[in-house]
């Protein structure tokens, strides 16, 4: 999550120079591995972490929602609606919401880039 004026570098810190880069055709000479973004460099984090046998397991997967007019739209299911609701034990749930299988921090962000399309 990140939140500030546009233009402040929400996406770039996030997403890194390389897909930023790349959607605003900058040429190859200005695109960087040295800034590939905290989702990335969490979704190694997270993965290295998983090989642990310790968490064989577990399985990794991922959704992406927007909110959008106070509206929440599932962004990897046609943004499609979906619901925020509260159980009685006090855990958020997103009934509706799809959630997609995977292995890897590259495909972690082949799923982000997809939804955010959707956007």
């Amino acid at each position: 999550f990140a939140y500030g004026q546009t233009g402040s570098g929400k996406t770039f810190t996030m997403m890194g120079s390389n897909a930023t880069g790349m959607r605003a055709g900058n040429q190859a000479s200005n695109i960087s591995d040295s800034n590939l973004g905290l989702y990335f460099l969490a979704a190694q984090d997270v993965f290295r972490i998983a090989e642990n046998p310790a968490y064989a397991d577990l399985s990794i997967g991922v959704s992406l929602f927007e909110i959008y007019g106070g509206k929440l739209l599932d962004l990897l299911n046609g943004r499609n609606p979906v619901r925020c609701l509260e159980n009685s034990k006090g855990k958020v749930c997103f009934p509706g919401l799809s959630e997609h299988p995977v292995n890897n921090a590259e495909e972690l962000m082949d799923i982000i880039d997809a939804g955010a399309l959707n956007r």
